[in-house]
């Protein structure tokens, strides 16, 4: 599968990681993937405790701080937020888990 990200970003101090997903992306639904739908996507499994949720909780994310950790910055453009610093070698291995995190997005159907 192609990568999911048009564009991604990790800031200097690794806590923040900036996602525009790639236009045209559908779900199975047909339905075009949006940033608003993987923000929503992700909170929602950390909330429930769905899959992708332990992935998501490895990156410090919880029911009391998802709201605040992943937003919709732009009509295609979203923010994963840490709550510490990531190395260079873990940054590399975040990007390939995100994109991991938006293909499973993408199998299911929209709604």
């Amino acid at each position: 599968m192609p990568d999911l990200a048009l564009k991604w970003a990790v800031s200097a101090d690794g806590k923040t990681y900036s996602f525009e997903p790639r236009p045209g992306v559908k779900f199975a639904s047909g339905n075009a993937l949006t940033a608003e739908d993987v923000v929503f996507r992700l909170q929602r499994a950390v909330l429930r405790d769905k899959t992708p949720a332990f992935i998501l909780t490895q990156f410090g994310l919880n029911k009391a701080n998802v709201a605040s950790r992943i937003k919709q910055t732009g009509p295609l453009s979203l923010t994963l937020g840490l709550r510490r610093g990531a190395g260079a070698g873990y940054r590399k291995r975040g990007h390939r888990h995100c994109h991991h995190l938006v293909a499973a997005l993408c199998a299911h159907r929209a709604g």
